[in-house]
């Protein structure tokens, strides 16, 4: 969206707060390296651990998509794609596969810090420790996992800490937006085309 200049045609708000149900208590996530070590939900260990699982998924995602490292970046996580070749070794032969082995090694088996990642940076439905449906499995592969990732932390700190928006007159506004954008560079619309189909052959 930022980089087809969408926010320049549309209203939104910012989500300022991501929340985490654990024991029964409502507590924020931390999502950058400063509001991690101040948290107050997390131990010390938890905090080191979730340091280390975001580094190590995004070092993977820059590797995975070929995402060259840049130290002038304000994003903390492009900085530095340093990651352990025995690892990026595994997720290569694993990507297709269920993703909750992997992120179990890569968070030491932190039951907690699992599931903060599945539910407010993967965005899941459903309890990874928990039996995941085989008709959804392929939306938790390793690959896809990590490209989750990616998306979620390169899009922290553009607009607010978090990445998420709220359109404020609804989410009509969205192709709204893209139809501005393109209506700039000439684009034609065909509104309620017809399709005919000639003749369907088995090959």
């Amino acid at each position: 969206m930022k980089d087809a200049d969408m926010d320049k045609y549309m209203d939104f708000r910012v989500v300022s707060n991501i929340l985490f149900l654990h024991d029964g208590k409502l507590q924020k996530v931390p999502l950058s390296k400063g509001t991690i070590f101040e948290s107050k939900a997390l131990s010390l260990f938890e905090k080191r651990q979730l340091l280390k699982t975001l580094h190590t998924m995004m070092s993977l995602h820059s590797h995975h998509r070929e995402i060259e490292s840049d130290v002038n970046s304000t994003n903390e996580f492009d900085k530095d794609h340093e990651t352990d070749e025995a690892l990026l070794a595994e997720f290569k032969a694993s990507k297709d596969q269920f993703c909750l082995p992997f992120l179990k090694k890569v968070c030491n088996n932190n039951e907690k810090i699992i599931k903060m990642l599945a539910y407010v940076i993967l965005g899941y439905g459903y309890d990874l420790t928990s039996k995941v449906p085989e008709h959804a499995r392929h939306d938790y592969t390793v690959e896809s996992m990590v490209d989750r990732f990616g998306r979620f932390v390169r899009s922290c700190g553009i607009y607010a800490e978090t990445p998420y928006l709220y359109v404020d007159n609804g989410i009509g506004d969205i192709p709204q937006a893209y139809s501005r954008i393109a209506s700039i560079f000439g684009t034609v619309f065909i509104l309620h085309p017809r399709v005919e189909l000639q003749s369907i052959a088995k090959q």
